[in-house]
């Protein structure tokens, strides 16, 4: 709305003109909150607004009439700061993967403050990263153990994080270099001394131990009781009578008895 109003003025309209050609392309809510909510009176008092500075009265439509609509939509637009101190106090970097994003943010926010070169937003902007780099740069801030934060701009403390975040990277490269350089170095000794029948010392491995299988037991509420082994049933082999079967009447052999009959 500003952008085109700063175009139309440069074509010679003049502020009022503007105004009302900024009202004539409303739509949606802004087109209702113009014809429906704003009443007439308030309609001319946007209108017809002056200011005054160094004796000579100027008009000052456009102006009024974007603070009035932020104030109607958004809240109070002109004292914002305390919304804005509590943003900044909650506002931390977890990792410093994220340093740009807190950067950006911190400065875009603290610079609508007035008092923003205060030494509590300075200090606040490095405490605000992870604890064990912010040492790191608290330590190169530091003169005579103390640290002079009036003295320093954001972009002095800015440049001396991205210093130190540099010089923690080389130094993760260095020790990993190290690590590796020690391995091959000692690869390569073990090398030189088997040319001579030198051993090397060689790590023991460690023996393992027999796995001895635990006996299983199944929990009750009240008693508690191993698994049984399994029991095998045998056969059951009936015993063969060895004495003949006899007559129930006489007593004698039936083998007998049918011998005597086919002899009849």
């Amino acid at each position: 709305m500003l952008m085109y109003s700063t175009i139309a003025k440069n074509t010679g309209n003049s502020d009022k003109q503007v105004a009302n050609m900024l009202i004539a392309g409303f739509t949606g809510q802004l087109k209702g909150w113009w014809d429906n909510y704003v009443d007439e009176k308030t309609q001319q008092a946007i209108l017809n607004t002056v200011k005054t500075e160094n004796g000579i009265t100027t008009p000052n439509v456009v102006y009024t009439l974007t603070c009035t609509i932020i104030e109607h939509f958004t809240g109070r637009w002109s004292d914002n700061s305390e919304n804005i101190r509590t943003l900044l106090n909650g506002l931390f970097c977890k990792t410093l993967t994220s340093f740009r994003w807190y950067k950006d943010t911190f400065l875009s926010r603290v610079m609508e403050l007035n008092d923003c070169n205060s030494v509590y937003w300075k200090s606040k902007f490095i405490d605000g990263l992870p604890n064990l780099f912010a040492e790191r740069v608290k330590n190169q801030l530091r003169i005579d153990n103390t640290i002079p934060y009036e003295d320093y701009t954001y972009g002095k403390l800015i440049g001396t994080c991205i210093q130190e975040g540099l010089a923690l990277c080389s130094e993760i490269k260095l020790n990993h270099q190290i690590k590796t350089q020690h391995l091959n170095e000692k690869r390569q000794l073990g090398e030189f001394c088997d040319q001579f029948g030198i051993e090397t010392s060689k790590n023991k491995k460690k023996q393992r131990k027999e796995f001895q299988q635990k006996k299983r037991f199944y929990k009750r509420r009240h008693n508690n009781f191993n698994r049984k082994d399994k029991h095998i049933k045998k056969k059951f082999i009936k015993k063969e009578n060895k004495k003949p079967p006899t007559c129930f009447s006489c007593g004698k052999p039936v083998i007998m008895l049918i011998n005597a009959e086919i002899k009849k």
